[in-house]
């Protein structure tokens, strides 16, 4: 497969002919509804699409969520594949671009298949309806009587069968179903849900051939390294970047702008010392003089912060579920034992090293970072480069 449609109307499904033969499946989360295409034009590389199988029946599925460590990127893809009646042998999946056209890319919560197990299931259920009405068209016989199983269509009548990849391109060609209205499998007939799969990652993970934002490497490419306010919320004063700028391989040292509380997805200020190499970016580090403003947050105490949570446990509070009654049996109870826990702040570190390159290249920027909301990566960097969220 050589070339992939841009499947670009937010909200919409399409399907597009490709001049190799390749069906190309894209879907929004949440689903709405679905318009076919049948045509060659726009052309791109990008890898927009949430299905696409190839003329020699490979099946190539998009995981539209950042991969964290629990398998997202595995889980995904084995759901469409669940409802495709694919074979998981002949799956190939590739990693989401930051798109709106995929719908919230946002990971957290463990809510991406809490929240979109039934739209996901209905990507590989569109896709498979449209396979078996393509089957059924070329036997003309009736679309009830063929049903997919195992990367074929069959007809239940005869035994004959057609491949994924022999029907991609006539597949094409139809007018997608209503997604909220196609049959989705009974559990019962689960192969690949809630079974063992080896996670599609793995290999290159243990092998060390996975890559990170980290590892990228771009001709005359500069390092940077931040110096970040001690207090969330602080603000810098000065800072005097003299001896910063002596040690060999430092090019500049730039402060960050303010932001105002809550960071949540905004960047954090500060003063970052740009070099040509990893060590001379954090020698300069070292080498800077930085005075601070800590602002409000200064005088937050760990320990009266848990004294106040402790009180507020022992309150009665906002009700949002009821069954029984907890607070006349906790203190009347002969056989009640209490015992009082308490954690430190927990640090939301990855086991990854948080980074990302950037590289602009006249009204384009290519990010790569490890993100887990890439859409909102991609906002704030073309709000900071006067960028349009295309370029």
């Amino acid at each position: 497969m050589n070339a992939i449609e841009n499947v670009s109307r937010r909200g919409f499904l399409k399907v597009a002919g490709i001049t190799s033969g390749t069906f190309v499946l894209g879907m929004n989360l949440p689903i709405a509804s679905a318009q076919a295409k049948s045509s060659a034009a726009g052309l791109s590389h990008e890898l927009n699409f949430f299905v696409s199988i190839a003329s020699d029946s490979m099946v190539t599925l998009v995981c539209h969520r950042s991969e964290m460590g629990q398998g997202i990127r595995t889980s995904v893809p084995q759901i469409i594949a669940e409802e495709l009646e694919a074979d998981w042998q002949k799956v190939n999946v590739v990693q989401a671009k930051a798109d709106a056209k995929y719908g919230s890319q946002g990971t957290a919560g463990s809510a991406s298949i809490r929240s979109h197990f039934t739209s996901i299931r209905q990507i590989g259920a569109v896709a498979r309806d449209m396979l078996e009405q393509a089957a059924a068209n070329i036997w003309q016989v009736q679309r009830n009587s063929v049903e997919a199983k195992n990367h074929y269509v069959v007809h239940t009548a005869t035994g004959e069968k057609i491949s994924f990849g022999e029907l991609a391109s006539h597949a094409a060609k139809l007018t997608p179903p209503d997604s909220s209205k196609v049959k989705l499998k009974n559990s019962a007939d689960f192969s690949l849900i809630g079974k063992d799969v080896k996670l599609v990652d793995l290999d290159n993970i243990v092998a060390g051939k996975a890559q990170y934002a980290q590892d990228i490497q771009l001709d005359n490419m500069l390092i940077a390294t931040i110096v970040r306010p001690p207090v969330v919320g602080g603000s810098l004063v000065s800072f005097n970047a003299n001896d910063a700028l002596k040690v060999k391989g430092v090019v500049d040292v730039i402060a960050l702008k303010p932001r105002s509380i809550p960071v949540t997805t905004n960047p954090l200020s500060g003063v970052a010392v740009l070099a040509n190499n990893t060590w001379a970016a954090m020698e300069g580090r070292k080498k800077l003089k930085i005075k601070w403003q800590d602002g409000e947050k200064a005088s937050h105490n760990s320990s009266e912060f848990i004294k106040q949570l402790a009180k507020q446990v022992n309150q009665q509070g906002e009700t949002v579920a009821k069954k029984g009654d907890i607070y006349s049996h906790k203190y009347h109870d002969k056989n009640t034992i209490e015992a009082t826990y308490t954690v430190p702040y927990i640090h939301h570190a990855p086991m990854e090293t948080p980074a990302a390159t950037a590289i602009v290249k006249g009204k384009k920027c290519t990010i790569w970072a490890g993100t887990q909301n890439p859409q909102w990566a991609k906002s704030n960097v073309a709000k900071e480069l006067g960028l349009g969220k295309e370029e």
